[in-house]
């Protein structure tokens, strides 16, 4: 999925926001190490005019084993925390919790460990 400028632009014109929606920009503040709440990611996400830039060039390394086990337990594993459920109330959120799931993808096949 593609996020959209445009879909951005409504996620950050929610004052309360679906649930889900809150849910999925908390882990995603949860790997930029930013307090996780709607607040923070309107403030330091949504209002980052290079967040997609930000999602592209996330540096997988920068985010601790102990944040990816929080995430993993908080949202991963949360069964609120379901693709099909994000998309239906936003289509950013649901693009936003793909970069999320493919991130923690990413980082468990990185230090994934090796067999002798």
């Amino acid at each position: 999925m593609k996020i959209e400028k445009s879909q951005l632009n409504i996620l950050k014109s929610y004052i309360n926001p679906p649930g889900l929606v809150v849910l999925v920009l908390s882990a995603c503040c949860l790997l930029f190490n930013y307090e996780e709440s709607w607040e923070s990611a309107k403030r330091y996400l949504l209002n980052d005019m290079r967040f997609i830039e930000k999602l592209i060039d996330f540096n997988v390394k920068s985010v601790t084993e102990a944040r990816f086990e929080q995430l993993r337990k908080k949202y991963i594993n949360n069964t609120d925390f379901n693709r099909d459920l994000v998309i239906k109330q936003s289509q950013a959120a649901g693009s936003i919790f793909f970069w999320i799931i493919a991130i923690d993808k990413f980082q468990r096949v990185l230090f994934k460990p090796r067999s002798p």
